[in-house]
């Protein structure tokens, strides 16, 4: 892949394999329910809070804020990761555990 030879399949499964060594991570170390948890702004859950649950991630975790981003991004997309509104706080975590 470095040097413009990989082919789409390849590309496809090497950013799939970021993606859950990155929610390995972010699974093993809590990050998501540590960081996960605030009084939302406007008293719904929007977009805007998936995006704020990333730089949340971002802040606290070393690795490459893309693949955070897109990680994150995806598993709220497949509902791997949920977002709860209760008593005034949203809060996120994930459907099920390794």
């Amino acid at each position: 892949m470095q040097r413009g030879q990989a082919t789409a399949e390849e590309t496809h499964q090497l950013t799939n394999l970021e993606r859950i060594v990155c929610v390995y991570d972010l699974m093993m170390k809590r990050t998501v329910e540590q960081v996960g948890e605030w009084t939302p702004g406007n008293g719904a859950v929007t977009d805007a809070d998936v995006n704020h649950l990333i730089e949340r991630v971002q802040s606290v975790e070393a690795g490459h804020a893309a693949t955070i981003r897109d990680a994150l991004t995806a598993a709220a997309r497949q509902a791997n990761l949920v977002c709860e509104q209760t008593h005034d706080r949203i809060r996120w975590h994930w459907r099920d555990y390794l």
